[in-house]
């Protein structure tokens, strides 16, 4: 397993004065050459060159250094290049999801606007109609000539007809207005459909080029803004813009070469610290503070210790032979003269690659980052004894303990809210309940099965049973970075984990296991997600068989699991599918009908407790100015629960029930005084 540890060196702390700044001034001139060939050949790949013997001898005499380390500068830059082209495909899909929404919600807008058009079209033919009624009566009663029940007659015609024209004009007005509130609605929509092209074809185009800001995005804005950022002149901000497109020096490891690099030779002294010896390029052989017997000039760290991970960094640096442990890289005898391993023993077990990067909020001050292969257990995938399903929430973790049988055993819920908090601070916190689950699962001896990474299925999920504020908590950032750091402590303790498909897993767990184990949504989520890594069947159980009653309220609840794939279809019949050519189909096809209603449910619930608000403000207004209410009695939901009738065919299981009517969702209601009304 490949690891990176990072420390903090100080090059004035275990050093001479002149060595101190011979490190410092050499690893600085050493950075702003690599970045400089860095962006130069960030700009030849950007016009459709290749990495050719060519291009190396032109680096190789423009830059002065050496072709091995144009090699290092090149994968470097590859690196880097692969992640922004990752991260631009990852959110062309981001914004091809979210231009798919706004184009359903403009069409939705439209739809509306056009219906209250063709409403006010109606309404104002009326008007007409209503206004030439009435100057007819007019016209009638001034000629009327007659008894007095004939002009009483018309003159309630007339007051009918007045009463009439000010409701119409009333509808009128309120629908005008709600008609202008779409149209507002609808130029927003629009507006933000058409920020988000022009966003997708931004980035479509930066899959194909990758745009890469050396220095950060952040730093070179601050340009705009100098005084608010603390620069009395563009001059001071160009000094830190150029250090920092030019503040790390990487250092590829090499196993065939000593001490595992080429350039880096590591030594670990008795106090269990490490000294390392950087020999330089030649150009820049006259900022060196020695040079080795083999007239290679270097400059020297010394004392380095990791606070994390120093173990397994001493670890891969003990692998090396005894001969280089006793005399170095090339040491010196008793005579004055020149010790070499032989060549079969200067082989280091693995590559050890070092990565050097300028602090530039601190002067003299160095990060130094070394990348081992560190010796892990192996896991085994084993699920004789169950499996530990865990869900990532907006502010927790789900952990569910199942046995092999899929039955929840023990369930946890680990807080985890990473909401608002800097980058560092929400690494480490997504760490340590890794950890924590990683220890989890080895003290019971089980896999752990968590969800593929799919973040934006994952946030409509949590925008479904946490609301949409709620679920904006989570970040893409938080998400990956949990996943990473479950992957790699899971490896680490050699625990096998596995990532299922995340489809259905709460809907499932909803109706199957939150009633009849009396667990919340994510927990149930979290057994689904077990269940599905052990490959238990999905269908819908034989007590569903007619109806299913499920809660569709904000308080949480459950998922499900494991795929049994398939299943045989069912003869087809009026109001049935037809089957499929070999006779089956995909089980998630009964559960994809199910969410649909769900989700009908989960509006048609929210939809009624607005309402409720609605009517509540009303009637709080009328208690401090009575007025006459239209309404005694008021119709709302008895619970949050609502029956939805289940796909099962009728062969499957509950034979004699009554079956309910037609209709995909029905809320069961109460009627009661309004001053009983609850938000």
């Amino acid at each position: 397993m490949i690891r990176t540890f990072t420390t903090a060196v100080h090059l004035g702390s275990d050093l001479s004065s002149t060595e101190a700044m011979a490190a410092d001034a050499a690893l600085g001139a050493w950075a702003t050459i690599c970045g400089k060939a860095e962006r130069a050949l960030h700009a030849e790949l950007s016009k459709g060159r290749t990495w050719t013997g060519d291009l190396q001898t032109v680096f190789y005499r423009k830059f002065g250094i050496g072709a091995t380390n144009l090699c290092h500068v090149h994968k470097d830059l590859v690196g880097k290049r692969k992640a922004a082209v990752d991260a631009a495909e990852y959110l062309v899909g981001v914004f091809a999801d979210k231009i798919d929404a706004k184009s359903r919600q403009i069409a939705e807008k439209q739809r509306s606007a056009d219906k209250l058009k063709k409403s006010l079209s109606k309404d104002r033919a009326r008007v007409l109609t209503l206004e030439a009624s009435l100057r007819r009566n007019i016209a009638e009663m001034a000629s009327v000539v007659g008894t007095d029940k004939r002009i009483a007659k018309i003159g309630k015609a007339l007051q009918r007809g007045r009463e009439r024209l000010a409701k119409l004009a009333g509808a009128i007005a309120a629908a005008a207005k709600q008609l202008q509130t779409v149209e507002d609605a609808l130029h927003q929509h629009k507006r933000k459909l058409a920020i988000l092209e022009a966003d997708i074809a931004v980035y479509k185009v930066r899959t194909e080029q990758p745009s890469i800001c050396f220095g950060s995005r952040e730093l070179f804005a601050r340009q705009n803004h100098l005084k608010e950022n603390g620069y009395a002149s563009l001059e001071e901000w160009q000094v830190d813009w150029r250090a920092s497109r030019s503040a790390q020096v990487y250092v590829e490891g090499n196993a065939v070469k000593d001490c595992g690099n080429e350039f880096v030779r590591a030594k670990v002294r008795a106090d269990r610290t490490v000294d390392l010896e950087i020999r330089l390029p030649p150009v820049l052989a006259h900022l060196a503070s020695g040079l080795t017997p083999t007239k290679v000039p270097y400059v020297r760290l010394t004392g380095l210790s990791f606070n994390h991970g120093h173990d397994d960094v001493l670890a891969a640096l003990a692998d090396l032979p005894e001969a280089m442990k006793r005399h170095g890289p090339a040491g010196v005898d008793a005579d004055g003269k020149v010790v070499k391993p032989k060549k079969d023993m200067r082989k280091s077990a693995a590559p050890v690659t070092w990565r050097f990067m300028r602090d530039l909020d601190r002067p003299g001050r160095w990060f130094v980052s070394c990348t081992v292969h560190a010796e892990t257990p192996e896991a085994v995938c084993d699920w004789s004894r169950g499996g530990l399903g865990v869900d990532l929430n907006v502010d927790h973790v789900a952990v569910t303990l199942a046995d092999r049988f899929g039955n929840p055993v023990k369930t946890w819920r680990i807080p985890l809210g990473l909401y608002g908090k800097s980058t560092e601070r929400a690494l480490q916190m997504a760490r340590d309940v890794a950890k924590t689950i990683a220890k989890l699962a080895k003290q019971y001896g089980v896999p752990v099965v968590s969800e593929k990474l799919d973040f934006a299925v994952k946030k409509a999920r949590l925008t479904t049973y946490d609301g949409p504020r709620r679920a904006r908590m989570l970040s893409s950032f938080a998400y990956s970075s949990f996943d990473a750091a479950l992957h790699s402590a899971c490896r680490r303790a050699g625990v096998w984990h596995s990532r299922v498909n995340p489809a259905y897993t709460s809907l499932i767990g909803l109706v199957k296991f939150a009633r009849r184990y009396g667990l919340s949504v994510h927990l149930a989520a979290a057994l689904s997600i077990a269940r599905r890594g052990m490959g238990h069947s999905e269908r819908l159980s034989s007590s569903f068989a007619d109806d299913c009653e499920i809660a569709v309220d904000d308080r949480g609840h459950v998922a499900l699991s494991p795929p049994a794939r398939m299943e045989k279809s069912p003869d087809a019949s009026p109001g049935t599918e037809k089957p499929s050519s070999d006779g089956r189909r995909h089980v998630w096809k009964r559960w994809g009908r199910l969410s649909g209603r769900v989700k009908a449910a989960r509006a048609a619930r929210s939809r009624a407790s607005a309402k409720a608000r609605d009517l509540a403000r009303r009637l709080s207004a009328a208690a401090k100015s009575p007025a006459r209410l239209d309404d005694g009695l008021v119709a709302v939901p008895a619970s949050g629960r609502t029956r939805v009738r289940s796909e099962t065919p009728s062969g499957a299981g509950g034979a004699g029930r009554r079956k309910p009517s037609c209709g995909s969702t029905r809320d069961e209601g109460r009627l009661c005084p309004p001053t009983g009304l609850s938000a």
